[in-house]
């Protein structure tokens, strides 16, 4: 927001005379409102010496009147810009509660939070004048720490300090930081914390920006053996927790945040083959397990828990693309019953077949977030009318947790000129720094004096001059953004973009543009180096040269024994540690360490393959959800077998087992459309193990007959065109083979390239060549001779790079879109 009058659209402007001679008439355009909230007709007061005083004079009725303009962020500023007397007046401490207190129930969603490691970053939605910068609710805390949000409420904000162990309450609007040490009992024998939580004020406390006044924190979780639900209370007033509440639970709240349903909260549980609701009473103090609908034990974007049409605990079903409203009944049964329904296809408009995705829920206001595509809805459940659209980056599925709250900006006014503190609407804003101490904003000093009546005409002309020149498009933020992104994925790019200026390294460290650019390369990050395991430690080797080289040290590992390295894919790797007998999924850019734990007695032989749930990116801010696929034999060397973890239930999958007679898998899986495909050699069967991820399924593809040798000579590759192809390689000659998708389900050969000629002079008398791996995110094939190893890009055929080694095996190949700290 400027903080012009005459920036002000038609509907909102103010008008206001700072000078009334006598016998004058004075213009204020007021909006009237009306029982529904909106604005209606502007009406004009007129104040004549001699006529009497207008309502508008009493600062009691024109409170009630400010009192009814919407909640949003551009409001009150718009308001108090109008004359001295509304700048006093909305930005009274009393008047600011009962604007907060009255618009609590109809929030708007401003916003998304991110937790990354060290900060929680903000992601405006709103279109300007109500667009809140990023900055402004943005939390840094320490890069070492890894931060979750675990609840938003009452736009107070619930944080897992996974580091400390802590709980953070955070205000955004305030800056106010509280930490909160959590009871023993949500701890297991390892000291891993496991719980789920929310977050809310005391009755009558409001996010008035004076203070984050009176909080709860309600925490939920089970117990080791998974056979009961425990809760604990905390109170801000007296800082200290209740006594633990239990009941009997065989199920796991799930990740979604927990719904406030008149005076309970609720979580949605988990179960092996069944899901129901966790319901626990703020005044009784007391634990319930409510059951869904047997029928309904799909729940995964599929489910969301809701207030029903009278206020009790209802949830809302997704049945493609019919919402139903299920609620519950209040009599002795206790069952549920299903209510109205509404076609989301020609409620959102939607052209042809889509997915579609129930996002999240906001109680505070009853609006439903759907998802399609990069397109989230809001849906406003009382009325069942669509309230807002907007776009998101199509590979950030993730956008974060909506937050929603009533914030005003902050207006100072010094007479004779006038200074406005805005922390909103401004391209060069101060960002806030804040800490666990409190907000320290720095904001931006705009300062305007009022010309004299002799220089107007001067500066007006000067005015006009300077707006007839066109302004460069690298003045606009948002195309210099543009084409920012357009620079290379090396990991020397960003810094030295930063370098230019200080408008330049803003935003290239902005979190969004980053999750831009991370996401526009995701697809063809550049081979960084190679990450080896040895004993006690995975290390790193860099091959780019400066300035594009990578420090050993950088993507190190230090572990306890053995270990050995499964997949890389997506900036992920997984390590099997044969000390521990556990799989580690680690994040080299972020540092992230998550350890899955697997049944040693059903696999024989182990492989695996990690890859990031859809939309994921390694953007330097959170690893993001992934997938783990294990695949081996069984204890009788029959069959194959295959079990997938998902990081967003933290568990593994049934298993899943095909008739395989040959050797095990062999060398990292390779993705292909949506499946993951390793190598089965040696006899009786030579072929392809095909782990189907949408289907859940194993199947073993045999080869061409009369192929058979080395794996150094093969390659599961993605065939040109899609489906499942793979690489051979005869002498210097590399054939392309594809599976047929007819019934007989064969393979052809198609194109075939003489690698000597687009090697030489590199070959340099070479008589050796074999396959040594493949990269999949960018379709790069790695060739090595005995000190060489080439990189061809196989859409090009192209040779990339090629560099020297000095071991047969220099490890696996590791490629990402890497921006050092700025």
């Amino acid at each position: 927001m400027h903080g012009r009058a005459g920036s002000l659209a038609p509907s909102q402007r103010f008008s206001c005379r700072s000078r009334i001679p006598q016998n004058a008439t004075a213009n204020f355009m007021i909006p009237t409102t009306h029982a529904s909230g909106g604005e209606g007709p502007m009406t004009n007061a007129c104040f004549p010496s001699s006529s009497p005083a207008s309502p508008l004079e009493n600062d009691d009725l024109l409170s009630v009147i400010l009192l009814g303009l919407p909640p949003t962020p551009s409001s009150l500023p718009r308001a108090s810009l109008v004359c001295k007397r509304w700048h006093r007046l909305t930005s009274d401490p009393g008047f600011l509660r009962r604007f907060h207190a009255r618009h609590r129930r109809n929030a708007p969603i401003v916003g998304f939070l991110k937790a990354g490691p060290g900060e929680i970053s903000f992601t405006p939605i709103l279109d300007p004048p109500d667009r809140v910068p990023s900055g402004r609710f943005s939390l840094h805390i320490d890069g070492r720490s890894r931060l979750k949000i675990v609840s938003i409420r009452h736009g107070l904000v619930l944080i897992h300090d996974l580091s400390q162990l802590q709980l953070l309450v955070w205000d955004p609007v305030t800056g106010d930081v509280n930490g909160v040490d959590y009871p023993q009992e949500f701890f297991d024998e390892k000291g891993i914390s496991r719980l789920k939580g929310t977050v809310l004020r005391a009755a009558g406390d409001v996010n008035c920006s004076e203070g984050s006044g009176h909080f709860q924190v309600v925490l939920v979780g089970n117990d080791e053996a998974v056979t009961k639900a425990i809760a604990s209370i905390y109170s801000s007033k007296t800082g200290k927790w209740g006594d633990l509440i239990s009941t009997a639970c065989p199920m796991y709240p799930s990740p979604r945040s927990c719904i406030l349903i008149g005076n309970s909260l609720c979580w949605f549980l988990v179960g092996l083959s069944s899901v129901g609701v966790l319901e626990f009473d703020l005044d009784r103090q007391t634990l319930a397990l409510i059951e869904i609908p047997e029928e309904m034990s799909d729940w995964m974007g599929h489910f969301m828990i809701m207030h029903a049409d009278d206020g009790g605990v209802g949830f809302l079903f997704r049945s493609s693309f019919t919402l139903q409203k299920w609620k519950r009944q209040a009599d002795v049964d206790a069952g549920w019953v299903l209510g109205s329904s509404v076609e989301l296809d020609k409620l959102l408009n939607l052209d042809g077949p889509t997915d579609l995705l129930i996002y999240g829920y906001v109680d505070e206001n009853n609006v439903l977030l759907v998802m399609t595509g990069a397109t989230l809805f809001e849906i406003q459940l009382d009325s069942m009318q669509l309230k807002k659209s907007f776009q998101i980056e199509s590979t950030s599925v993730n956008c974060g947790h909506p937050y929603s709250c009533v914030y005003t900006a902050v207006v100072r006014f010094d007479h004779p000129s006038i200074e406005m503190s805005l922390y909103m609407g401004s391209q060069n804003m101060g960002r806030a720094s804040t800490g666990l101490l409190g907000a320290q904003k720095k904001p931006v000093r705009m300062t305007r004096s009022f010309p004299s009546p002799r220089m107007g005409h001067n500066r007006r002309r000067r005015r006009r001059r300077s707006s007839s020149s066109p302004s460069s498009p690298l003045e606009n933020d948002d195309l210099l953004s543009e084409i920012l992104l357009g620079l290379p994925p090396t990991p020397s790019s960003l810094p030295e973009a930063s370098l230019v200026c200080k408008r330049w390294y803003r935003l290239v460290s902005d979190p969004g543009f980053l999750r831009r650019f991370h996401a526009r390369h995701c697809h063809n990050p550049p081979l960084v180096g190679f990450l080896k395991p040895s004993l006690g430690e995975i290390s790193f080797t860099s091959i780019l040269d400066p300035p594009y080289s990578i420090p050993s040290g950088r993507f190190w590992l230090s572990l306890d024994g053995r270990s050995r390295i499964l997949s890389c894919r997506h900036g992920l790797v997984l390590i099997h540690d044969l000390s521990r007998l556990q799989i580690l999924v680690w994040d080299p850019i972020t540092f992230d360490m998550h350890w899955v734990t697997y049944p040693q007695k059903v696999f024989s032989s182990l492989e695996g393959s990690v890859l990031r749930t859809t939309g994921g990116i390694n953007d330097g801010v959170g690893t993001s959800h992934f997938q783990v696929v294990l695949v081996g034999k069984d204890k009788e060397d029959k069959q194959a077998i295959a079990s997938v973890y998902s990081s967003e239930t933290g568990e593994l999958g049934d298993l899943i087992s095909t008739p395989c007679a040959s050797m095990g898998p062999v060398n990292s899986g390779v993705l292909v459309g949506g499946s993951i495909c390793w190598l089965l050699v040696e006899s009786p069967l030579f072929g392809i193990l095909e782990f189907d991820l949408d289907k859940q399924r194993l199947a073993v593809i045999e080869m061409p007959e009369g192929m058979s040798g080395l794996i150094c000579d093969f390659m599961v590759i993605e065939a040109e065109g899609g489906g499942l192809g793979f690489l051979h390689l005869s002498s210097f000659r590399l054939e392309f083979w594809k599976r047929k998708t007819d019934v007989d389900a064969g393979w052809v050969l198609g194109s075939s390239f003489e690698l000597d000629k687009l090697l030489s002079p590199s070959l340099d008398g070479q008589t050796e060549l074999s396959i040594y791996g493949y990269v999949d995110d960018s379709n790069e094939l790695l060739l090595t001779t005995n000190d060489t190893i080439f990189v061809i890009q196989l859409d090009s055929m192209e040779l990339k790079t090629s560099f020297e080694i000095f071991r047969p095996d220099c490890g696996h190949p590791f490629s990402c879109v890497y921006a050092p700290g700025i």
